[in-house]
């Protein structure tokens, strides 16, 4: 029966921190997906101008 409680106690620690590491993930890809969206923005207005010029 101690074995279960810690076993217990143990859960709800590991799902948070396996919580933590998937919110730190999916917030690094939002980063890169919105970084690289940015990126082709601004070529595409690069490329814009040049066919303006």
């Amino acid at each position: 029966a101690d074995s279960e409680v810690v076993s217990a106690d143990a859960i709800p620690a590991g799902v948070s921190v396996f919580a933590g590491v998937n919110v730190a993930a999916v917030t690094e890809f939002a980063l890169m997906v919105l970084s690289y969206k940015l990126e082709e923005k601004s070529n595409i207005l690069e490329y814009r101008q040049k066919l303006i010029d």
